[in-house]
């Protein structure tokens, strides 16, 4: 996984591996860490929770703790 910092948004790849739980336990850690510190990568990910969710490739819900209002 591509590593984020605050200046480096996530990739749309591991936005999508996120949502389907194909990251390890670390990577996930990454994910939800920028997530609560990055307004733009939240509110992709929930767009792409709602769109990429298929019966094929179910995503995960977005947890509450991490939408930004």
């Amino acid at each position: 996984m591509k590593r984020s910092t605050p200046q480096t948004c996530l990739t749309q790849e591991v936005m999508l591996q996120y949502l389907r739980e194909e990251l390890n336990a670390k990577e996930t850690y990454q994910v939800e860490s920028h997530l609560m510190d990055c307004r733009k990568c939240n509110e992709t990910i929930e767009e792409y929770a709602c769109t990429h969710n298929s019966t094929d490739h179910p995503a995960r819900p977005i947890p509450q703790t991490l939408v930004i209002e």
